[in-house]
């Protein structure tokens, strides 16, 4: 059965990316097919995963490039996170690229600039490691902040680290993530224009005051 659906609208247009992902029994299979605003386009269809790491934790996503009009996916693969490109024109996906983390990815989330076709990620994994990455549309940048290895873990069907980017042509993203039995959160910020994040490590990252209680 599915265990998982995440809908991603592509802005100005009619079209809306869909993830779908099963629960036990189905070895955890990644499902992504495309509406085009009156009915999925079947020959978009991909099965991402055939074996992500989990069914209780939501470890995937997609965003669209707000330029160019084509995507990308992220998900798990063994102690990896693998990324797929999407091309709009002809409704095709590239080969999967993925990098070692050394612990399944347990959450997930991508933020998409909406003045460009950079795309912000944040994941957590198994060991509770907290990292961030930055697609500039081509490529991965390299100079991404060193992990943070003692957040607090995410919970039952749940994602407890997120991005998004300011809206008025700033070209800033915000990161956001919990530290181990934290109160408040711990951010960076990536900005666009000179491609550089606000710290070089995410163990040294600002927090803002104390929002929470026990």
């Amino acid at each position: 059965a599915t265990r998982w659906i995440k809908l991603i609208p592509k802005q100005g247009s009619d079209q809306i990316m869909a993830l779908l992902h099963s629960g036990a029994g189905q070895s955890g299979n990644l499902l992504a097919v495309l509406w085009n605003g009156t009915d999925f386009n079947i020959s978009t269809a991909i099965n991402l995963s055939t074996a992500t790491s989990g069914t209780t934790v939501q470890h995937f996503d997609f965003a669209w490039e707000s330029n160019s009009g084509d995507g990308i996916a992220a998900y798990p693969s063994g102690t990896t996170w693998a990324k797929r490109n999407f091309t709009a024109s002809s409704g095709t996906w590239s080969a999967a690229e993925t990098e070692d983390v050394g612990n399944a990815i347990n959450g997930m989330r991508l933020c998409a600039d909406p003045n460009s076709d950079y795309i912000g990620i944040i994941f957590q994994d198994g060991g509770a490691d907290v990292n961030a990455r930055i697609w500039n549309g081509s490529r991965i940048l390299a100079g991404s902040p060193t992990q943070d290895a003692n957040t607090e873990p995410e919970g039952a069907n749940n994602v407890n680290v997120d991005c998004a980017w300011n809206t008025n042509n700033a070209g800033i993203a915000l990161f956001g993530f919990i530290p181990v039995n934290g109160l408040n959160m711990s951010f960076v910020t990536f900005t666009q224009a000179h491609e550089s994040w606000s710290t070089g490590s995410l163990l040294t990252p600002p927090s803002p005051p104390t929002f929470a209680s026990h």
